[in-house]
């Protein structure tokens, strides 16, 4: 037995059969020192629970692990990760014995995490790295604060691998004042934060609401040279909106003039929300004439709206476009109809389709169909009715994809009495349907009943 080569295949073969009273004894056994040296034991050890579990050997397992002294702290541990890590069920320990354990985990963890900051040497960051993250796997949040503490307190360097793992950590199990403590740790204390690192922290303060904080880390990542990417700006500016500065946020976008950092489509979306929400539309469209020339700069500006929720802009937009004597074309008015239907704001879609009228250009069939479409939705089916019977007088053969509309809308409000009605206007009209038409009918024929 005392044959590495020869233990594996014993293994091997008392898995195959389902033996797992042999696999319980070489466990024993490794445990006990009996035989191999005490690394081959902890390595195998894991090892051995795993294929267990794989066996869905869940009894065994629970046995196994059982047979693992509560002293071994940091082998309870690995067996833990290699279970959880397998996406096996975490195994309990037996009854009675899973606090204390946990308890004997964590205190363990921390007296090694002591033993290196105690060093008159530089600690291992990797390896306290790995420390604190066991931690927070254990659901403690105490401890990992405590080491930050003492790494502070020891003046020894501070890691910024190690506090980036800390606030990242805090921030996932949504410990945000203690992400917010452990960030000013480091900043007050002389680290200097990597890109990642201080955008993890900005966006800390920024999500808390602390806007002054974060514009303040910005400016201390100017004076410092550390040059703020596009993104740091864009999450502050964002921020300063979000809370309704819009003073500071309009400072931050002069900061990032002057900085010269180039824009993306994400902080071009910022800047133009950013003017939107303080209801400065020339200012927006100013912005947005720069990147697109242009009638299509209001097109632009629309598609803006529709994107950052600022429906409520889009009536001025039009009006603005009248001012300054650029007729919309009829492809703007079905993309206001269509994206406002699909909002399902079928009362701003109606006002839309007003403006449309009152501006003297061509309706085509897609408008009427949104209109159409808008008017059953706010309950003026009749009126709907009316359109369409008009429409088919004076030109029958354009009614038809109407009439399915009108037909398709009532039967989704449960106007069915409405749509019979409409479909019996239709077949009336004596047009000729085509094979894509006739299809549609059937679909909604079937729909009705």
């Amino acid at each position: 037995m005392r044959d590495c080569y020869a233990l594996r295949k014993i293994v091997d073969v008392s898995l195959l059969y389902k033996k797992d009273e042999n696999i319980l004894k070489i466990i024993r056994k490794l445990v006990s020192g009996d035989y191999l040296h005490q690394n081959f034991a902890e390595d195998f050890i894991p090892k051995l629970i795993e294929r267990l579990a794989y066996n869905n050997s869940k009894h065994s397992v629970k046995k196994a692990i059982g047979l693992v002294p509560e002293s071994k702290t940091h082998l309870l541990f690995e067996i833990r990760e290699v279970l959880e890590n397998r996406n096996k069920k975490p195994v309990q320990q037996p009854d009675g014995q899973d606090v204390t354990t946990r308890h004997r985990m964590i205190n363990d963890l921390h007296d090694k995490a002591s033993k290196m900051l105690n060093k008159e040497t530089s600690y291992n960051e990797r390896e306290l790295n790995k420390i604190i993250k066991n931690m927070f796997e254990l659901n403690d949040y105490t401890t990992p604060l405590k080491i930050a503490r003492e790494i502070v307190s020891s003046k020894k360097i501070i890691s910024v691998l190690v506090f980036t793992t800390l606030i990242n950590c805090f921030i996932k199990k949504n410990r945000l004042k203690s992400a917010q403590e452990v960030s000013r740790m480091v900043l007050s204390n002389g680290a200097e934060p990597d890109a990642q690192t201080w955008y993890v922290i900005v966006s800390l303060f920024v999500n808390a609401k602390n806007v002054s904080e974060s514009f303040r880390l910005l400016n201390r990542m100017r004076r410092k040279g550390h040059s703020p990417d596009v993104r740091i700006y864009s999450i502050i500016m964002n921020g300063c909106i979000d809370v309704g500065d819009f003073d500071r946020a309009k400072r931050i976008h002069e900061l990032m003039i002057e900085d010269g950092i180039a824009m993306d489509d994400n902080s071009r979306r910022v800047v133009v929300r950013m003017y939107l929400k303080d209801g400065d539309l020339n200012k927006a469209f100013e912005f947005v004439l720069d990147a697109t020339k242009g009638s299509d700069a209001y097109i632009a500006l629309i598609n803006y709206c529709f994107e950052l929720g600022c429906m409520d802009k889009i009536r001025d937009i039009i009006q603005m476009m009248n001012r300054n004597k650029v007729q919309p074309g009829i492809h703007v008015y079905n993309l206001l109809l269509g994206e406002y239907s699909r909002a399902n704001l079928h009362v701003e879609a109606n006002e839309v389709f007003q403006l449309l009228r009152e501006c003297g250009l061509t309706i085509d069939t897609d408008a009427w169909s949104h209109e159409l479409s808008n008017l059953v939705n706010i309950g003026h089916v009749d009126k709907a009715l009316a359109i369409i019977t008009d429409v088919n007088k004076n030109d029958p053969r354009s009614s038809t994809p109407l009439f399915i509309t009108t037909i398709d809308e009532c039967i989704k409000t449960n106007n069915i009495d409405k749509a019979q009605m409409a479909y019996r206007i239709l077949l009336n009209s004596e047009v000729e349907f085509d094979r894509s038409e006739l299809m549609a009918l059937t679909k909604l024929q079937i729909n009705k009943k």
